[in-house]
């Protein structure tokens, strides 16, 4: 396959206002530009759907990286609620897991969520990795970040896309 036709997503990228992760992205992008210049480069944010626009949260990744593409998260997110607080944010979020988990066990391909679609079409899917991947402590919150961690990679495993984690 040339590089020309190559289609590479990082997942895991955060906020540009964390400049270690800033950097990490950066030298990932960096990398992977060296080794298939004519690639097209996507990232898959960790920030949930609804956050700040790509072009604020990314803006030194985009003025750097002009034309990768950026997609949020594809985990539903937990948000606490006004009318409920914590808990109450904790239980929305729960009963919303079933609909995220099956989409993620039947390998929905026809879903236009960019998330989806950046990880589906790749044709190499690279996480971050750091510090991702474990829990401080045995607690449900710890439980999701780990899960909103793995949900990427699970997708690009059930869409038979190759994958690997990799720190800078």
């Amino acid at each position: 396959m040339n590089d020309k036709s190559m289609r590479i997503t990082l997942i895991h990228g955060w906020h540009d206002d964390n400049k270690g992760d800033c950097a990490i992205v950066m030298a990932i992008l960096e990398l992977v530009q060296r080794h298939w210049p004519s690639a097209t480069l996507s990232l898959v944010s960790s920030l949930p759907t609804g956050s700040e626009p790509a072009s604020t949260a990314y803006r030194h990744i985009l003025q750097r990286f002009p034309n990768v593409k950026i997609a949020f998260s594809p985990v539903v997110p937990y948000r606490r609620v006004k009318w409920g607080g914590k808990a109450m944010g904790m239980f929305l979020w729960i009963i919303r897991q079933p609909f995220s988990l099956l989409r993620l066990i039947l390998g929905y391909s026809d879903w236009n969520d960019d998330a989806y679609s950046l990880i589906r079409n790749a044709h190499l899917v690279i996480s971050k990795g750091g510090h991702i991947f474990h829990c401080r402590r045995n607690h449900p919150i710890e439980w999701f970040n780990l899960y909103r961690h793995l949900f990427p990679l699970v997708l690009a495993w059930r869409y038979r896309v190759p994958y690997v984690s990799r720190s800078v």
